[in-house]
């Protein structure tokens, strides 16, 4: 639906500062859509997964369209300068208090993104620190909303466009809501306790869960993320392959130490009450029509064969 405005671009360039405003109009757009769209990606809605044939290929669009998003924002914002400083306005006007709160949610926008940016793609940071901070993004993307919805051009190019930016900005704070904002309501999740914990290598450890509730139906091969109340761990959810047969009532979990967090399992305390996300992933396909297959793994993964 977006390529529809392209050709604007070239409508506009009736001189070089207006081509350069043009750029930076749609530059904006289209990364403001990409934000939201990985804003959607993010949330982990099972059905979106499916789709997409498995969390792993979700993600690197998820990962791609935020950098996609980051890159135009920053052209976006490069060639507002350019037309700032070739119609001799001068890069301090879009800071002064009366450039309007349109303006001011902008660049509070731009700063909280790239804030929010190096501290998650530069900063080497723990993993329950890393998700705190990445769910500032939903705030930072409703700074954004509030600059982009007001701008005049696009309600003046057509009404499709403006009520597109309306439903995209819905879509994307929905999913922020669903995953970050309201994630402990609106998540569905199952609860578990820690009946053993098995030492099967000085680096791998045994997690074998007991249901609390209903147990998870799930297929061979798939994956759910795991958060342990205990101390010994912290509460942050991590993604863990299920090494359990489907029809079992305890569910089992391997993990090797390889950070903060499964370094810490062997610690953890029998009877912790855990939760339980998923399941995702899509390695097992039922409709496969070849009667012989030759199955290669390595590692602790190959604990699901």
């Amino acid at each position: 639906m977006l390529l529809r405005v392209i050709p604007d671009i070239a409508a506009m360039a009736t001189s070089p500062v207006e081509a350069l405003r043009g750029v930076a109009l749609h530059a904006g757009l289209f990364g403001y859509v990409a934000f939201a769209t990985s804003l959607v990606l993010g949330a982990r809605f099972p059905l979106i997964e499916r789709a997409f044939g498995g969390l792993d290929r979700m993600y690197r669009l998820h990962r791609r369209l935020g950098a996609a998003a980051a890159g135009l924002l920053v052209v976006h914002v490069g060639s507002q300068i350019a037309v700032q400083v070739a119609s001799d306005a001068g890069i301090v006007t879009l800071l002064r208090p009366d450039a309007g709160w349109r303006v001011f949610a902008g660049v509070l926008a731009l700063a909280g993104l790239a804030t929010v940016l190096t501290l998650t793609a530069v900063v080497r940071l723990r993993h329950e620190r890393f998700l705190r901070i990445h769910r500032l993004l939903g705030l930072v993307f409703a700074v954004g909303a509030a600059h982009t919805l007001r701008v005049p051009a696009f309600a003046a190019q057509s009404s499709w466009l403006n009520g597109y930016l309306i439903a995209i900005t819905l879509v994307g704070a929905a999913a922020w809501l669903y995953r970050s904002g309201l994630g402990r309501t609106l998540v569905r999740r199952h609860w578990y306790e820690v009946a053993r914990i098995r030492t099967l290598h000085p680096t791998i450890t045994e997690l074998t869960l007991e249901p609390l509730d209903e147990p998870l139906d799930f297929r061979p091969g798939q994956l759910v993320f795991v958060g342990v109340d205990d101390d010994a761990v912290g509460r942050e959810l991590h993604p863990f392959s299920i090494t359990s047969p489907p029809g079992e009532r305890t569910l089992r979990l391997v993990m090797k130490a390889v950070g903060d967090f499964t370094g810490r399992v062997p610690g953890v305390t029998p009877g912790s009450v855990c939760k339980v996300e998923g399941p995702y992933g899509t390695f097992w396909r039922s409709g496969a029509t070849a009667a012989r297959q030759i199955w290669i793994a390595g590692g602790s993964a190959s604990r699901r064969f």
